[in-house]
């Protein structure tokens, strides 16, 4: 406003005198000292100042939104005495009045701008007089665009149109403060607000314009809606939950006692609340120090919450064994309103741990006589086991005596007796040359005997290789090869694959007579023409295979092995910690394939 000038978009008529200015202050609102002095000076008693800016009895919106200031009319002003006309011109006054009022509404506008809600003015006719910067904001219009412009002229819908007539019309009606509640449909979304208006009195108390103030309450309803679906899904699982719900005021009596409850315990709610059952009551002797010192605890705010597994007792005395669950409600200084607890009747589940634990500990008694049992029985086994392998050991040992004993009788006995009984027949044979004609029958005995005497020899080596003796098996394989197609008149052959290895004397022997065997067995069941026995060290673990083109069938898996030859093989590849194996070659013949760790047979360094 320059020079004074009296603006003219102001909806107040100024053209009255003893306008009196009223003063905005925190809290209590006071005539400026001018006034005053105005009024000391004397003069006729001044008529009442028909500017009122009063936004009706009560606290409304707009008192709220300005931060406390509170726009009121100091009464004792009122019986001050008016100065004397010819003492200031009219103009003076006037001029003065508009100063005073351009103050208060600069005053107003600086707070309506910095309130965070709608401020708006409308006059009858629904035009917008006055709107604030957050407007804009929120209906995307300027608020130089909406000023002197009705919601229908700026293109609002018409609902909305509609409920601003409705509530401007109401309150210049009823000059009384309105309030209400509105979803509006604006460009960034809908919105609820909370407005309240009042109108503003000028000139002998009439209603020249509407004050609105519009919240935002958006997120508040949505909050309270939240809140609201929080506390029926609460209730809800509190009705439904297999927990008892109890609740005793921080003096010990119970306030709330749920039908849970009332299942667990016996008392009925009307009696639980009635007669103020303690919570300690509900305790066992046994457990009550413990459980009242953690009710203390809660209730002086030393702990928030706690669990107890305690032993409960219910209206007939029975003991029941319960889960506590126990929180601490506080008020907003943080002192207990109360103690809630949950209340879980685990009885029967206690019952049944009871019985598990008994059942397994007899359990655990039965496999422990059992385990000793069964490792008694295990060790007789195993020294059963001892006992026969060292039996078998025995017997094999005694097995091999026995050979290189009859070997040794053969050769050193029978085939001596045997050489003697053939020189003696040769001496006779020869005397009786030319002579006697049993001559020729002496000769073909001794031949006879001759032949004898080399079976011998071959049963007897067979029985008792030197070879073996120094651990030389493919000597002996050798010596085996060739007595045998001498023997049986079939061809027999020996093959030696990678590095030979000295073998002890006992190795040696096995594998010697695990290869006799085989090939004897393929003499006499297979009559096979044609032997082959393989020695491979090339191979881990090493191998001897015995393979001959006879006809004698493979032994099953599902068939009982009732020939010891097969036996006899296969514990003394156990021995040396291998395996014997016969398969049926699909050319015809059998092998006999024997597998043994080198490293377990061979000499020490």
């Amino acid at each position: 406003m320059a020079n004074g000038a009296i603006p003219q978009d102001l909806p107040f008529n100024l053209e009255v005198e003893n306008r009196r200015p009223l003063d905005i202050v925190n809290g209590t609102s006071k005539v400026s000292a001018k006034a005053k002095k105005n009024g000391a000076n004397g003069g006729a008693k001044a008529s009442p100042p028909p500017i009122q800016r009063d936004l009706a009895s009560g606290d409304s919106p707009a008192i709220e939104l300005l931060d406390g200031f509170k726009v009121e009319r100091d009464t004792s002003a009122e019986t001050e005495v008016a100065p004397a006309v010819n003492e200031r011109s009219s103009y003076e006054r006037n001029q003065e009045t508009l100063e005073t009022l351009q103050y208060h509404d600069d005053q107003f506008r600086v707070l309506a701008e910095q309130s965070p809600d709608l401020i708006l003015r409308f006059d009858r006719a629904g035009r917008i007089l006055y709107a604030n910067s957050k407007i804009e904001g929120a209906t995307g219009f300027s608020p130089e665009a909406l000023v002197g412009k009705t919601w229908a002229e700026k293109g609002m819908k018409p609902q909305c149109v509609a409920f601003w007539e409705s509530i401007v019309e109401k309150t210049f009606a009823t000059r009384l403060e309105q309030e209400e509640e509105y979803l509006c449909d604006l460009p960034d979304g809908a919105k609820t607000f909370q407005i309240r208006t009042a109108v503003e009195l000028v000139e002998c108390h009439e209603p020249q314009s509407v004050i609105a103030v519009a919240r935002d309450i958006t997120q508040r309803r949505r909050s309270e809606h939240d809140i609201m679906d929080l506390s029926q899904r609460l209730l809800y699982l509190v009705n439904h939950s297999p927990l008892a719900v109890v609740e005793w005021h921080p003096d010990g009596q119970c306030v709330s006692w749920d039908g849970e409850a009332e299942s667990i315990f016996g008392w009925k709610r009307a009696e639980a609340l009635g007669s103020s059952i303690p919570s300690y009551e509900l305790i066992h002797p046994t457990c009550r120090f413990e459980f009242e010192e953690t009710f203390e605890h809660l209730k002086n705010g030393t702990q928030s919450s706690a669990y107890q597994l305690c032993r409960t007792i219910n209206k007939k005395g029975e003991v029941l064994h319960c889960e506590w669950f126990l929180s601490a409600l506080r008020d907003d200084s943080g002192r207990a309103r109360s103690v809630l607890a949950l209340v879980n009747d685990v009885t029967e589940r206690e019952k049944a741990d009871h019985e598990i634990k008994e059942m397994k500990e007899a359990l655990e008694s039965t496999v422990e006589r059992r385990t000793a049992l069964l490792k008694q029985t295990n060790e007789e086994l195993k020294a059963e086991m001892a006992n026969r392998r060292q039996l078998e050991f025995d017997l094999i040992q005694v097995s091999e005596r026995e050979h290189r004993r009859i070997g040794h009788d053969l050769h050193d006995g029978i085939c001596q007796e045997l050489a003697g009984v053939r020189y003696a027949l040769d001496s006779i044979s020869r005397k009786l040359e030319n002579i006697h004609p049993l001559q020729k029958d002496l000769q073909a005995l001794s031949d006879g005997i001759h032949r004898a005497m080399h079976h011998t020899r071959i049963l007897s080596r067979g029985l008792a290789p030197m070879e073996l003796e120094h651990g030389d098996l493919v000597a002996a394989l050798n010596e085996l090869v060739e007595n045998s197609s001498s023997l049986y008149k079939i061809e027999c052959d020996l093959e030696l694959r990678g590095e030979y290895l000295p073998l002890a004397v006992e190795p040696a022997t096995h594998l010697f007579r695990i290869a006799q065997e085989a090939l004897q067995n393929a003499v006499k069941h297979g009559r096979a023409s044609n032997i082959h026995i393989t020695l491979d060290f090339s191979v881990s673990p090493a191998e001897m295979v015995v393979r001959d083109n006879g006809s004698r069938d493979c032994p099953q898996p599902d068939q009982p092995k009732n020939g010891m030859g097969l036996k006899i093989m296969q514990h003394r590849a156990a021995l040396l910690a291998g395996t014997v194996t016969v398969n049926v070659l699909e050319s015809g013949g059998t092998e006999v394939l024997a597998t043994f760790p080198k490293q377990t047979i061979t000499h020490a360094s």
